[in-house]
């Protein structure tokens, strides 16, 4: 019973219109996109919070802004590479407080100074 009671008042009692704020999260999503691509460093930054980890397959777990700085630098040097996405779609909780996007991204990189451009496209 408590667990009913939590889950059904856990959300606000006020309504809110989950495709409008689907399309200001797709929106703020194209403008970090567009930061990445732009290589701008701070900008890209910025839309990590402090304590944010970034965990990609077969890589260590990256901790902090510190961290994610680095791994950002580097592949912004990195010869060749180029990234971007684009939101496909959002999904908002009822209560506004939870979220999640469907993005297309695309990663270009040289793998080493004698092999061409490769592009990578993760959906």
């Amino acid at each position: 019973v408590a667990l009913t009671l939590m889950i059904i008042f856990s959300c606000n009692q006020q309504k809110i219109d989950t495709g409008s704020e689907g399309e200001k999260i797709m929106q703020i999503s194209r403008e970090w996109s567009q930061a990445g691509s732009a290589r701008d460093l701070e900008k890209t930054l910025s839309y990590w919070a402090d304590d944010a980890i970034v965990m990609s397959a077969g890589q260590p777990v990256f901790k902090g802004k510190k961290e994610i700085r680095e791994i950002v630098e580097g592949s912004f040097k990195t010869p060749g590479f180029k990234i971007g996405w684009k939101p496909q779609s959002a999904e908002v909780s009822q209560c506004g407080d939870l979220a999640y996007l469907i993005e297309k991204s695309e990663i270009t990189m040289k793998y080493s100074a004698v092999t061409p451009l490769h592009n990578i496209i993760i959906e």
